[in-house]
């Protein structure tokens, strides 16, 4: 089933989709892992030293804007020569024609977002 909803506040996500709801109506996802990597830096980076959680908030601007507020544990920023990786996924499915061919410069706003 569908598990989308409209954005309050501020809200835990772990995937996010965008939909205009006039012009080309094209779509937005991002996917957002629920993790990130930290290491040493010069170690090898394909093999990292821990995995931490990463909460993602996300917020209306009142208008038709979103925030995207992700949250690391700041202890692992504050160490010298230490690296971290996190790596969301954005995806747009392929747009299907609309019924006027011709496009515009000004993209069309974004309705307020669903997460899921």
């Amino acid at each position: 089933g569908d598990s989308s909803k409209t954005l309050g506040t501020t809200d835990d996500v772990s995937k996010l989709t965008l939909k205009e709801l006039t012009g080309d109506m094209r779509e937005l996802t991002i996917d957002f892992p629920l993790n990130y990597n930290i290491g040493d830096v010069g170690s090898n980076y394909s093999i990292p030293g821990s995995s931490k959680n990463v909460k993602i908030k996300v917020s209306s601007d009142g208008a038709d804007g979103i925030f995207i507020d992700y949250l690391f544990d700041l202890a692992d920023f504050r160490v010298a020569n230490k690296y971290f990786i996190y790596d969301p996924t954005v995806t747009s499915p392929t747009a299907s024609p609309t019924s006027n061919p011709t496009s515009s410069s000004t993209p069309s706003p974004m309705t307020a977002p669903t997460s899921a």
